[in-house]
């Protein structure tokens, strides 16, 4: 009986380090199909509970990250533009946030971008459709304008911003004198002074539908702007496309704009990032998130499923650090807490199932990298069960042997 005993527990021992080593190849298998795996660092939190804040947008500079949000200066008060900066570790280098907005109107989609000396953050002033305003910050932290600067004027939403090419492109969504009721997607260039660079702005697209949520990101010297077009048909549901267009040149409102269809899947919710050599977008159906790689010049490759989930939520990023992409996913069924994750994606098929934990309540994410350094931003409340005002964290990505690549962009 002994002998038995002991014959079963070798074998078992046997066992165990055959499927231990099995896992490790496995695993050393799949990081070696995707390139680098990133390690979610710890929770840093950036703004406090006093009031509830949303929106959190970041801008990754030479020495500080720059986060902005939208929070409330009391319980009933007009949202406010506020920052902080913080070191690459994640903790903050002010003591205290700064108001970056000015005035008693209400602020609405704040969004950020960094161009090798300051940032820039953009947002609009009087709701979520209002006036869209700017305003310079240092590294060292601070103001390089007295007050916000006008970019365009009302009935703008849902701006974007990205450098390239010496300059900003900031895009957004309004109302035009063509389809008086119907967004469409402008943009302009801002220069690193400040300075309103086009009298007119560029019309990207003006179709007869509602354009919305543009996304921006500098490639290849050119200017790639992401967007979905909404359509309602009567008592149908709505339907969605998602568009994507190249400026080429500098940007000018006389510039070449080539507009195409992203993908052959309706989808909302239109992401894209710039790893060096391409382009990646994603979308998403319902419950399901579609991928495509993009060359410089647009030509797409099949559209591929990276995800489908059991529950709904939403697309809300695309980044790259090293020869890894990854996509940042939120799952929120309304019933328990939100959840959001970075899904890891392979550089040439798009395709794992390796997937890294941001946070419970996690909601909103945005994401920003650039070579060795990436982070996200979220917010949450307090006990992770919704129960309370949400303040904004972030978490580190950090890889020791990532290689160093160009400047991604950042987006809401």
């Amino acid at each position: 009986m002994r002998h038995q005993r002991f014959v079963t527990g070798i074998r078992n021992l046997f066992v165990t380090r055959v499927r231990l080593l099995v896992l490790g190849s496995l695993l050393l298998s799949i990081s070696s199909a995707i390139g680098q795996l990133l390690t979610p660092g710890a929770e840093h939190r950036v703004g406090g509970f006093s009031t509830e804040q949303r929106f959190p947008s970041i801008a990754i500079g030479r020495s500080v990250d720059l986060v902005v949000w939208l929070e409330a200066d009391k319980a009933a008060g007009p949202e406010r533009v506020i920052g902080r900066r913080l070191n690459r570790d994640g903790e903050p280098v002010d003591g205290e946030p700064m108001l970056i907005s000015a005035g008693l109107s209400s602020s609405a989609f704040p969004c950020v971008a960094f161009d090798g000396n300051a940032f820039l953050v953009v947002w609009i002033v009087g709701g979520d459709w209002g006036r869209l305003v700017g305003r310079r910050i240092s590294e060292d932290g601070n103001f390089l304008d007295s007050n916000p600067f006008l970019i365009a004027g009302q009935w703008a939403s849902s701006p974007a911003v990205v450098f390239g090419a010496d300059e900003y492109l900031v895009a957004w969504s309004s109302f035009d004198n063509v389809h008086s009721s119907i967004a469409g997607i402008f943009a302009v260039r801002v220069s690193r002074a400040g300075i309103v660079l086009d009298s007119v702005p560029q019309t990207i697209f003006d179709s007869p539908w509602d354009d919305l949520q543009p996304m921006v990101v500098y490639g290849r010297g050119r200017f790639a702007v992401t967007w979905y077009t909404l359509r309602w048909m009567g008592t149908h549901l709505p339907t969605f496309t998602p568009w994507l267009a190249f400026l080429s040149g500098d940007a000018t409102v006389t510039a070449e704009v080539t507009v195409q269809e992203l993908m052959s899947v309706a989808g909302d919710y239109a992401r894209l990032g710039w790893n060096g050599s391409e382009f990646l977008a994603a979308t998403q159906v319902d419950d399901t998130v579609y991928a495509v790689r993009l060359s410089s010049s647009g030509v797409a490759t099949k559209p591929v499923v990276i995800d489908k989930r059991a529950v709904p939520g939403y697309l809300h990023g695309v980044a790259n650090v090293g020869s890894t992409w990854i996509v940042l996913l939120e799952q929120n069924n309304y019933a328990k807490p939100s959840r959001s994750t970075g899904l890891y994606l392979s550089p040439e098929s798009l395709r794992t199932d390796l997937a890294f934990p941001i946070g419970v309540d996690a909601v909103g994410a945005s994401v920003a990298s650039e070579g060795e350094h990436a982070a996200v931003v979220y917010v949450r409340s307090d006990d992770g069960f919704s129960t309370g005002p949400r303040a904004v964290f972030l978490r580190t990505l950090s890889e020791l042997a990532i290689p160093t690549g160009r400047r991604r962009a950042a987006h809401p």
